[in-house]
Parts: C-alpha cells; structure tokens; sequence
C-alpha cells in the first residue's frame, strides 16, 4: 500500500482533532475517525481508532487513579471498540458505496450514514457492554457505570444524531476539496504499445526488397557481372592487312 503525504497529513490532523474534543461530555472524538474510516480504507480507520482509544484512555486516567488491575482492563475497554469503530465504519462505508450505485443525491449521502450509525453504535455497545461486566462500578461522574446505563445510552442516541448530520457534509465537502475517499482521481492504464507492436504483425516493418533473409546480403538480379571472356578470344585479332 502506498503511503503519500497528504494522505499522513489528514490522519494527523485527525488524530490532533482527538485531544480537541477528547474533553467534550458527548463522544465527539468519533467523528475524525469517521471522517477518515469513509474518506480511506480500512487500514487508515484501524490507525486512526487506535489513537482514539488512546486518547480516551488517557483521558480516563486524567480524571483520577486507578489501580493497575483496573488499568489493564480499562485499556481493553478504552482501545479496542475505538479499533474496532474504524474497521467497522470503514468496511460498512464501501460496502454501501458499492450496494447504492448512483449519482443521484440518496446514493451519495446513504453510504456516510451508514457508517456513522454502524461506528456509533459498535463504540456505544461494546464499551457500555463491556462496562457492566468488568467494571460495573467503574466511577462516572458522580454515579458508577452500572447506574450510568441510561445516561450512557442518552449519550449514545445524541452521538448518533450528531454523526448523521456532520459525517455527509463533513465528507463530501473535505473529499471534494482535498480530493479524497471517492473524489480521489482515478489513474489511467497505458496501453504497452512495444508488447503490442510485437504481437502484432501488421505493424511490423516488411521485410526490405533485395535482401537475402538467411545472411542478409544484396541480391539484384539486374546488376549482375558480365560474363567474363576468353583469354584466347582475347589474344586472337584480325591481321591487319599489307596493303
């Protein structure tokens, strides 16, 4: 896979957008992984979610001290549904872009809702299922995870429509600008004329006129040597008369 620079540059910045709203009460943090999950492939939304978790963990760890046996599964829970967001928005993205085949404006939209839902929805069941098994009395806010249920899944239902509005815009405008996801130009395929003029044989040159094709020596048949003659006709002249 190649790597080019403007394609480092907009996970960059999406990963910077991460610390931005790492700090926001709702999710926010999700929408550059969107953004890059439907404008790339899968590979650049698995990176992309990887930073994301780290993120949250970080953030998580910044709101108080935990233990390291807490740590550990905080950071399974934390990294991987954010992993797991940009596989998942990624594939469902093509996937839909290649079902809604079309240029009219539902077949250009559809697919970036789909991803947002499908991305919302992994992050939101996974770490709030996650949440109630290992860590039921992980502290959130004032409350502890158990409890936090119902304000996590409000959480998760505003995340869901905030996405929906800001991913389809978000993406068509930036792709189209930056030439990107399916604004990216396509490469055009050069014939290999050399193969073809050597499978061809009308294109060949025809063979020059004259030529022997075993040892290429010049035959013409109109410019051949004269026959030699007689030595004895030669020395052989009339007499010349004496009188």
């Amino acid at each position: 896979m190649k790597i080019k620079s403007k394609d480092i540059t907009v996970c960059a910045v999406a990963v910077a957008l991460m610390f931005a709203l790492a700090w926001m009460p709702v999710a926010a943090f999700l929408i550059p992984v969107l953004f890059v999950a439907c404008s790339y492939r899968y590979k650049h939304g698995l990176i992309v979610g990887v930073f994301a978790g780290c993120v949250c963990l970080m953030y998580s760890m910044l709101l108080g001290g935990h233990s390291l046996e807490i740590f550990a599964v905080l950071s399974a829970i934390m990294i991987l549904p954010r992993i797991l967001v940009g596989l998942f928005a990624s594939l469902a993205f093509w996937g839909a872009k290649k079902l809604f085949k079309g240029s009219g404006r539902v077949s250009r939209v559809l697919p970036y809702n789909i991803a947002a839902t499908v991305g919302v929805l992994t992050n939101s069941v996974l770490v709030i299922t996650a949440l109630v098994l290992f860590l039921p009395s992980f502290p959130i806010g004032e409350t502890t995870a158990i409890a936090a249920v119902p304000l996590l899944i409000g959480m998760g239902a505003a995340e869901l429509v905030a996405v929906n509005l800001l991913i389809p815009t978000l993406c068509l405008t930036a792709g189209k600008a930056l030439k990107i996801g399916g604004f990216a130009p396509k490469l055009t395929q050069i014939p290999d004329t050399q193969d073809d003029e050597e499978q061809d044989p009308d294109t060949q040159d025809p063979p020059q006129q004259g030529l022997d094709p075993q040892n290429n020596n010049p035959q013409n048949n109109n410019t051949q040597d004269p026959p030699q003659q007689d030595p004895e006709q030669k020395e052989a002249k009339p007499h010349e008369s004496g009188f």
